[in-house]
């Protein structure tokens, strides 16, 4: 035999569901939220760290090496070392490489100076057709 509690409990328990359903609605919120800001911490404290194995590297730490290593994940060769063996392999190659780095920024210079020109005749053209009018 059920015995019906009315609807003043039926109103008390749909109340105390909602309460409960609302704090842990907060709660969830509230734990994305800390999750957010822990994935961001650690985001951060990754890049510092490789950042600073990278300075290591650039100061050529010998002594940290294993550190270096170990935040990169790969086997390091300083890049004293590296440009020693290139030069005493082959300077020749590293006159080619100089010699294209010179063309490539031959090349930019006339981009920039053909942008430039470009530019100045957009503006003779802009005034003379009464686009672009000077102050004054």
């Amino acid at each position: 035999m059920a015995v019906s509690l009315g609807p003043s409990s039926d109103l008390r328990a749909q109340h105390k569901l909602m309460r409960e359903n609302q704090e842990l609605q907060r709660q969830l919120a509230q734990s994305k939220q800390d999750f957010r800001d822990l994935r961001e911490k650690f985001l951060v404290s990754k890049a510092t760290a490789y950042s600073l194995a990278n300075q290591l590297q650039k100061y050529q730490c010998e002594g940290h090496r294993d550190i270096i290593e170990s935040v990169l994940g790969e086997k390091l060769e300083f890049k004293v070392v590296k440009l020693a063996e290139r030069l005493a392999e082959d300077p020749a190659e590293l006159d080619v490489l100089i010699h294209a780095q010179a063309r490539e920024l031959t090349q930019l210079r006339q981009k920039v100076k053909e942008g430039r020109d470009d530019c100045v005749l957009l503006s003779f053209e802009g005034r003379t057709h009464g686009i672009w009018r000077l102050p004054g």
